[in-house]
C-alpha cells in the first residue's frame, strides 16, 4: 500500500486484521527472532498493522485499532529482555527504516489518539499508553535529542494540514494528564487513612468481613494508584519530548 492507494477504501474481513495481529504478537513474545530473521515479510505484514488504525477507511472498531497499536509498542525494547538472550534483537528498522511509517505513522498514533475516546474508561487509557509509549521510544532512543525525525515533521505538518486533529490532541492529552493526577491523588488519600487505621489498631471494632472488605479496597486502592503513576509518567515523558521537536 503506497502513496494515493493508502487513502482508498478496500473492503476487508475484521478478521484478518485481528488474525495478524494475534499471531504477530504471539511471535514477538515467544520467538521474536523468527520474526528478525524474516524481515521482508515482517515489514509488509507490520505496514499492513499500521494501515489498520491510520487509515480511516479500512476499520472502525477503536478496539482493533487499539490491538494494532499494541502490538507495535510490544516491538520496543522490554525491560525484562535486558541481560537475557533476546538482548540483541531489534525491531528499530521497522521505526527508523521504513518510508511507509515515516509517512503516517506519527499522524496515525495522534489521529487514534483522539479516536481512542469513542472506547471505554480504561481501555482508551491502555491504547493511549501504548501510542505515548512509542512516541518515547521514537524520540528518545530512535532519533535522540536534537536529530532530525519524521516525527517532528509530521507533528508540524498536522499543525498546518489537520490543525483541529491536533488541538483536539493536545487538549485530551492535557485531561488526561490532570485524571491521572486526580486519581493517583485519591487512591493515595484512601491508601494513607488505612494504614493509619492500621498503626492505631483501628481496625479492630471491625466484623471479619468488614475487615476483609477494608483490606481488599486497600490492595485495589495500591494497584489502581500504580496504574495511574505508571501512565503519568509514560504521559509526562511524551510531553517532555514533544516539546523539545
Amino acid at each position: 500500500i503506497k502513496g494515493d492507494d493508502f487513502n482508498a477504501k478496500p473492503s476487508i474481513p475484521v478478521y484478518w486484521a485481528e488474525n495478524v495481529e494475534e499471531y504477530l504478537l504471539f511471535y514477538r513474545q515467544v520467538q521474536p527472532s523468527l520474526l528478525i530473521s524474516h524481515q521482508t515479510s515482517f515489514e509488509i505484514l507490520a505496514d499492513f498493522m499500521l494501515s489498520i488504525f491510520a487509515n480511516p477507511h479500512w476499520i472502525v472498531n477503536p478496539h482493533l485499532k487499539g490491538k494494532c497499536i499494541r502490538f507495535l509498542s510490544a516491538l520496543l525494547p522490554r525491560e525484562e529482555d535486558l541481560g537475557s538472550r533476546q538482548k540483541d534483537e531489534n525491531f528499530s528498522f521497522i521505526f527508523k527504516q521504513n518510508q511507509f511509517y515515516e509517512k503516517y505513522l506519527v499522524s496515525g498514533l495522534v489521529e487514534f489518539f483522539v479516536e481512542a475516546e469513542k472506547s471505554g474508561y480504561y481501555e482508551k487509557y491502555n491504547y493511549r499508553h501504548s501510542a505515548a509509549l512509542i512516541i518515547n521510544y521514537l524520540l528518545r532512543t530512535v532519533f535522540p535529542y536534537g536529530k532530525t525525525s519524521y516525527v517532528a515533521e509530521s507533528l508540524d505538518r498536522m499543525t498546518k494540514e489537520n490543525y483541529g486533529v491536533y488541538l483536539r490532541f493536545i487538549m485530551l492529552y492535557l485531561n488526561d494528564i490532570i485524571n491521572f493526577l486526580d486519581e493517583a491523588f485519591k487512591k493515595l488519600r484512601d491508601i494513607k487513612k488505612f494504614e493509619d487505621d492500621m498503626d492505631r489498631d483501628g481496625l479492630a471494632g471491625l466484623s471479619q468481613q468488614e475487615r476483609q472488605d477494608r483490606e481488599n479496597n486497600y490492595a485495589s486502592d495500591k494497584k489502581q494508584c500504580q496504574f495511574f503513576s505508571t501512565f503519568l509518567k509514560t504521559f509526562y515523558q511524551k510531553g517532555a519530548v514533544i516539546t523539545k521537536v
